[in-house]
């Protein structure tokens, strides 16, 4: 009869040890994936960001802005053209 008791208390407190064990690592994944959803959050309205800054450095209107303030470069007169003929 204690042999029974003795297979009963065992199972009983394996079983709490691992409901126990089996409820942290849901409460682990829950952070983690909170911490994932935020990073990602973070790293799409990061690309947002780097997407209009790209679209605004090679717009045209940038790029000969740029050209004209560093480089001394201005839209080539009619003179400047050269037409080929076959």
């Amino acid at each position: 009869m204690k042999k029974q008791h003795y297979y009963f208390w065992t199972i009983v407190i394996l079983s709490i040890i691992v409901f126990l064990w089996v409820t942290l690592e849901v409460i682990t994944s829950s952070y983690d994936h909170q911490d994932v959803i935020k990073r990602k959050t973070g790293l799409m309205q990061e690309n947002r960001k780097l997407n209009i800054e790209y679209t605004k450095l090679t717009s045209p209107a940038k790029i000969e802005s740029y050209a004209k303030e560093n480089f001394g470069l201005n839209q080539p007169t009619d003179k400047q053209f050269r037409y080929m003929t076959r």
